[in-house]
């Protein structure tokens, strides 16, 4: 499995988490970050507040997951 990315072009970072044993890819938003992972406007702190909020983030993802969200999961400041 990949290890999480800043997207610049989507602002915000791509990652994968595990489901039911299968890889999925997923994208957690800039605003997202910044409001409720600590994040600030700089790239670098969007990849650093994922890591200190993987667990949480890959969490709102499953559950997104399990209401029918397709892949990439696309996770906004109203999952996490």
């Amino acid at each position: 499995m990949a290890g999480p990315q800043v997207n610049h072009s989507t602002e915000g970072v791509d990652f994968e988490f595990v489901a039911d044993g299968v890889p999925r890819k997923a994208h957690v938003s800039r605003e997202a970050l910044e409001d409720h992972c600590g994040a600030d406007a700089q790239p670098e702190s969007w990849l650093a507040a994922f890591r200190r909020n993987e667990d949480r983030i890959a969490e709102a993802a499953r559950a997104r997951l399990a209401q029918g969200a397709q892949e990439p999961i696309f996770i906004t400041h109203l999952d996490v």
